[in-house]
């Protein structure tokens, strides 16, 4: 499968265009945030909030982990998520290939999973 392009403009519209593929960039740069793979949508009710799993990315790292569909996410890195935002901050601080537990809540059941976050370039 070949890899996705990223063509970035360089100056104006009349100018050239530059197209990088992901090989072209260094993969030891340490500008990569976290990337979990997952849609996530807040559901809000009687002054309380959970952040609950949409969708799950295929083969994406919360995939790998086992993380599914309805799962309500408690916490990130230790840290207890109540909001989108939380969730958002939380992820941005955390760098790729980092290993991190991931608490949720499914069927009723506290479930601890360790997921080893991808990458999700910046500036791009």
């Amino acid at each position: 499968m070949p890899l996705p392009r990223i063509i970035r403009f360089v100056g104006g519209f009349n100018r050239d265009i530059e197209v990088l593929n992901y090989t072209d960039l260094d993969k030891t740069r340490d500008d990569r945030n976290g990337w979990l793979g997952v849609r996530i949508k807040q559901i809000d009710k009687d002054n309380n909030s959970v952040v609950v799993i949409d969708t799950v990315t295929e083969d994406g790292p919360a995939y790998l982990a086992g993380v599914k569909s309805g799962d309500i996410i408690l916490s990130l890195n230790n840290k207890i998520i109540v909001t989108k935002e939380e969730l958002l901050y939380v992820l941005s601080q955390l760098k790729a290939d980092q290993i991190v537990d991931f608490k949720v809540i499914r069927k009723g059941k506290r479930i601890d999973l360790n997921v080893k976050l991808g990458a999700k370039w910046k500036n791009l």
